[in-house]
């Protein structure tokens, strides 16, 4: 018996009730030996609550799954920006949504008067998306089966295998890395087209992770970012920027050419300092940067 695997246990029922086992790097350390060195599994799926009460089918040899297992959250100041930003009766798109921790946060906070589309082109995690709303009985979400892009139609998907312990790699336009070894075609659409065949007529927040494809979808996005002007979440990648052969300042060039004003999250998730494209690294990096058409309040509430 791999004897890592009694100590991670130990580690999250101990640290659990207090949101995890610090530094965190700890946990870390002994999951990689514990569970990525170790054969998947399908059979060491389990349900398990994530800190807001809802319960998500998660394996310990995934990297996300595992956070989420011994902290109770993946991305705290995200979810952090969340708890902040988000009101009852709005309506977001988690665009990358993976297993839908992000997507059952939202789906609670927006409550039956609001609602969440959540994107996933990949098979089987849009499968085990579509399961935790199931079992979280979530009427105010839909699961969509497609990639958000600047084009309608299909595309090549370079992806992981299901073993590979990150399963929040996969990419439309990255295929350079080695990690992404299989491809699949899905069903690619725009913003504005599903905007306008599902006629939505109002969209509140945008959180974005599509391993470089943000570009691509803001460019398919134009209009609805103009009538709408919802808030955004998006991870900024230079590596997977590269894709495309643009840079970090392209991204941010872009956002501001829609009118956006752009802001690193502070460790408790509300705005922090303001980003310009012209001041920034070409190879700058941040898991979440929010933007907004809005003036700040003094208490930093978008």
């Amino acid at each position: 018996m791999n004897p890592y695997r009694p100590l991670f246990w130990s580690l999250v029922y101990i640290g659990r009730s207090w949101g995890g086992i610090r530094p965190r790097r700890i946990v870390n350390w002994v999951q990689r030996r514990a569970f990525q060195s170790d054969k998947f599994s399908e059979s060491e799926f389990q349900w398990w609550q994530d800190r807001w009460g809802s319960e998500l089918l998660l394996n310990a040899h995934y990297l996300i799954d595992s956070q989420i297992i011994a902290s109770g959250y993946y991305d705290k100041i995200l979810h952090s920006c969340i708890e902040r930003v988000v009101r009852a009766g709005m309506v977001c798109f988690d665009v990358g949504a993976n297993i839908g921790a992000v997507t059952l946060h939202l789906a609670q906070k927006v409550g039956r008067a609001g609602y969440v589309h959540a994107f996933e082109p990949l098979t089987h995690i849009s499968k085990r998306l579509a399961q935790n709303v199931q079992r979280n009985e979530l009427e105010n979400v839909s699961v969509h089966k497609l990639a958000l892009s600047n084009r309608s139609g299909t595309g090549s998907f370079a992806y992981a295998p299901v073993q590979n312990f990150n399963q929040g790699m996969g990419s439309l336009v990255n295929s350079k890395n080695s990690a992404l070894s299989r491809t699949l075609d899905v069903e690619t659409m725009t913003v504005d087209e599903f905007v306008r065949t599902r006629k939505i007529d109002r969209l509140d927040l945008m959180k974005i992770d599509i391993q470089g494809g943000e570009i691509g979808l803001l460019e398919g996005a134009v209009d609805t970012l103009a009538r709408f002007s919802p808030d955004l979440l998006v991870e900024v990648s230079p590596e997977d920027l590269s894709g495309v052969e643009k840079s970090s300042r392209d991204l941010l060039a872009l956002l501001e050419s829609n009118g956006y004003r752009i802001y690193e999250l502070t460790s408790k998730g509300a705005p922090g300092k303001r980003l310009t494209s012209g001041e920034i690294s070409p190879e700058y990096f941040s898991e979440n940067i929010v933007c907004t058409k809005r003036p700040l309040r003094l208490n930093t509430v978008l």
